[in-house]
């Protein structure tokens, strides 16, 4: 199912900068979880989410498309990551480009995709920079734009993500040696945008919460675009 491949690929790469909040909902949800106790990890999470913490918003909307953990409700699912992007949380902006890039439960917009993914990636959200060097080598929603391509790419693989470093020679490959320098200079220059308050917990303990698993080559295969072809 598209939808389910959509939280995947947004859950494979998922670090969440949380904001202060009094009650910890991430902490609540994976305490609850480890304990085999989901029902009342849900309702950590929903209580989070209704408190205002993006990142049960985010979390909530992701299992709501998924249909991990809640029943499927994909409509609802969009307007919890959209409430968590307006939040200014990377991972929400991510995801909900990638369904304005789908065209599935909200109108398809790949220009509205792109600016998400931006924002996200000035943040310095992987799956934020992996879409939009992926957008901005094809000319998907953002002008046609080689050097962005490989200079957004090579940022998500410096964070260790296998599928940018699998793109990145293809992309290199189109580039001129004056350009290819001009894109390594760029990203050595780039500074990631800080959200207030924010720190990262472990992958681990996030993957755990949400309830889903890294798949390989979704991004790819979401897209469509078979590769980095010429």
């Amino acid at each position: 199912m598209r939808i389910a491949h959509i939280v995947v690929i947004a859950l494979a790469i998922f670090f969440c900068a949380p904001s202060a909040q009094a009650f910890d909902c991430l902490k609540r949800a994976s305490d609850r979880i480890k304990s085999g106790d989901e029902e009342a990890a849900v309702a950590a999470v929903k209580r989070g989410a209704r408190e205002g913490d993006a990142r049960c918003k985010f979390i909530l909307g992701m299992w709501s498309l998924s249909g991990s953990k809640t029943e499927q409700t994909p409509k609802a699912g969009f307007r919890w990551l959209q409430e968590a992007a307006k939040d200014g949380l990377p991972n929400a902006q991510s995801a909900l480009g990638l369904l304005y890039a789908s065209g599935l439960v909200v109108e398809k917009d790949e220009k509205k995709a792109a600016r998400l993914y931006r924002k996200a990636a000035e943040y310095g959200d992987p799956l934020g920079q992996i879409a939009l060097g992926l957008a901005s080598f094809r000319g998907v929603g953002v002008e046609k734009n080689r050097i962005d391509a490989y200079q957004w790419m090579s940022l998500a693989a410096a964070q260790g993500n296998e599928e940018a470093r699998a793109y990145l020679p293809a992309i290199e490959s189109t580039l001129a040696a004056d350009e290819l320098k001009l894109a390594k200079a760029g990203a050595a220059e780039f500074r990631p945008k800080e959200r207030k308050g924010a720190r990262r917990p472990s992958k681990k303990e996030l993957l755990k919460v949400v309830g889903l698993n890294r798949s390989p080559g979704e991004i790819e295969r979401f897209f469509g675009f078979g590769g980095v072809d010429r």
